[in-house]
């Protein structure tokens, strides 16, 4: 339906620009032609193009409807499937992946740690750099304001 709106729009649109158009090179529009008529027949040309995409956006729908029920049956049947494979194997598998996670975030922890110590020494050669440009600025208007009282 939006495409639809949109191409009407459009229809619209290119028929207000064509009567300007005609409006300022001095061609005169035929009595009978209005502004509605030539909207109706602008529509009338594109309604076809938009009914085309309208019902290739359904078939689209349709086909995509029909591929995730056969997948949802096909993950419905794995599911099953692995059911039977056995609990003994399931837990070992879970074992390993909380192996598996628990030496991820020992890791991400070290990471962090280190991140952290990094960033501290940044702030704390950013706080220094700072501090050393305020003495130096400070001691440049201590010269400064000396040098004006020695001129006066």
């Amino acid at each position: 339906m939006e495409i639809r709106k949109f191409a009407l729009s459009l229809a619209v649109l290119a028929g207000l620009c064509s009567l300007n158009t005609q409006a300022q090179t001095g061609k005169k529009v035929t009595s009978h032609e209005t502004i509605g008529q030539r909207i109706d027949t602008l529509a009338k040309k594109v309604s076809p193009a938009v009914e085309k995409a309208e019902k290739a956006g359904k078939e689209k729908l349709n086909a995509d409807e029909k591929k995730i029920d056969a997948d949802a049956k096909k993950v419905g049947s794995e599911g099953k499937h692995a059911g039977k494979v056995g609990k003994e194997k399931v837990c070992a598998d879970a074992k390993k992946i909380n192996c598996k996670v628990k030496h991820a975030e020992k890791a991400d922890k070290a990471k962090l740690k280190s991140d952290v110590k990094k960033v501290k020494k940044g702030v704390a050669k950013t706080e220094q750099k700072v501090k050393r440009a305020c003495l130096k600025d400070k001691a440049k208007i201590k010269a400064w304001e000396k040098a004006r009282k020695a001129k006066k």
